[in-house]
């Protein structure tokens, strides 16, 4: 992870992300910030911890993020109750969007807004307006079509085909054991 952090600081990374580990789902309070907060202190960039629990099978806690200094948190766990415990939140689910809008957050991480980059900068200039006004919620609709359509067991080809529209030669090819 601190190897990973060192290289994207120093290729020009505008921020790192580090996900809690996975596989060690019992690992104790002191020893995830002591991991995470190595690489908050590695790098001179923006850190951000990311919160996706289905897949590790830890949970970032409001504890957590006050022991770790972070710029912000990317969440994919719709745990909306630690916004206040962040500088900056990210929702990491797109159907989520207005929601955490409307709650404080500071903004989204989406792997589908690479294939429709015009459609969700709208929702995110609109939501940090007012995420209850008409135009939010006409976008935030558009974005659950995306959702629908870039969905199932073949998202992530799907999506590098809605990025390769926008980048001639993108490859679209899936590692097993995904399709």
């Amino acid at each position: 992870t601190l190897d990973l952090a060192i290289y994207g600081a120093a290729e020009g990374a505008h921020s790192v992300a580090a996900i809690l580990p996975y596989y060690l789902a019992s690992v104790e309070h002191g020893a995830l910030v002591t991991y995470l907060s190595q690489v908050a202190e590695t790098v001179d960039i923006p850190f951000l911890i990311y919160n996706f629990p289905r897949h590790t099978q830890l949970q970032v806690t409001p504890a957590l993020l006050a022991d770790v200094p972070h710029f912000g948190l990317k969440d994919s766990s719709g745990d909306f109750s630690l916004i206040p415990h962040t500088p900056n939140y990210f929702v990491g689910s797109d159907r989520q969007l207005l929601k955490a809008y409307s709650l404080g957050a500071k903004g989204f991480v989406s792997a589908r807004a690479n294939g429709h980059p015009e459609l969700y900068a709208q929702m995110d200039t609109a939501s940090q307006i007012d995420p209850e006004s008409e135009a939010s919620v006409a976008l935030h609709l558009k974005v659950c079509d995306v959702c629908d359509t870039l969905s199932g067991p073949q998202q992530i080809h799907l999506v590098k085909e809605s990025i390769r529209a926008h980048l001639p030669g993108y490859p679209t090819a899936v590692r097993l054991p995904l399709i």
